[in-house]
C-alpha cells in the first residue's frame, strides 16, 4: 500500500473527528511510513529541540511528546473502537433481523455512539479487518515507548476520567493532562 492509496481513509478519520466536533480545517500532509522509521524521526526530533508541528496546527503548541502522542493514540483508539463497534453492530443487524438489541450489546466499546463511523457505510467488516482493529488497538495499549505509551495510557485515564473536551481543554490551558 502506497500513500496515495490511504487517502480514503484520510477522509474516514476527518469524517469520525467531525462527528466528535472537532473538524479539521487544515488540509495535513498524510505520508505512510513503517513504525520504527516513525518512532527514529521522533527520537532526531527531540535531539534537534524542534517543535511539535502537530499541536502548532492545531492550537496546542509546545506539548511534551507524551502529553502530543498520547493524546493522539488516545484518538487513534477511540476511532478503532468506534470502527469495531460499527462492524460488530453491522454484523449482528446483518445475522440477525429479529432483534435490534443484539446489535448494541455485541460491543463493549466505551465511546462509539458519539462518532459518524464509516464502517456502517462499508457494510460488514471482514474478519481480518476486526482481527486488524484488535491487533492494532493492543499495540497501542501495549506500546513500552515512553511518548506513545505511557503517554496513551495517561491520556487515557484522564479521558476516562473527564471526558475528551475536558481533558483537550485542559491540555490546551496546561499543556499536561489532568490528573
Amino acid at each position: 500500500m502506497d500513500t496515495h492509496e490511504c487517502q480514503p481513509l484520510y477522509l474516514e478519520i476527518q469524517e469520525f473527528y467531525e462527528g466528535l466536533n472537532m473538524k479539521v480545517e487544515q488540509l495535513v500532509p498524510l505520508l505512510l511510513v513503517e513504525r520504527q522509521a516513525l518512532n527514529e524521526a521522533m527520537e532526531e526530533e527531540k535531539s534537534v529541540g524542534s517543535i511539535n508541528r502537530v499541536g502548532t496546527l492545531t492550537g496546542y503548541p509546545n506539548l511534551s511528546p507524551e502529553v502530543e502522542e498520547g493524546i493522539c493514540q488516545v484518538l487513534a483508539h477511540m476511532w478503532l473502537d468506534s470502527e469495531m463497534y460499527a462492524a460488530a453492530g453491522s454484523d449482528a443487524a446483518s445475522s440477525s433481523s429479529s432483534s435490534s438489541s443484539s446489535s448494541s450489546s455485541s460491543s463493549s466499546s466505551s465511546s462509539p455512539a458519539s462518532s459518524s463511523s464509516t464502517s456502517s457505510k462499508k457494510g460488514k467488516g471482514s474478519d481480518l479487518e476486526k482481527k486488524l482493529g484488535g491487533f492494532f488497538k493492543h499495540q497501542i495499549e501495549s506500546d513500552t515507548c515512553t511518548a506513545y505509551g505511557e503517554g496513551f495510557r495517561q491520556g487515557n485515564r484522564a479521558v476516562n476520567k473527564y471526558g475528551l473536551k475536558r481533558t483537550l481543554d485542559h491540555i490546551r490551558m496546561t499543556g499536561s493532562f489532568p490528573f
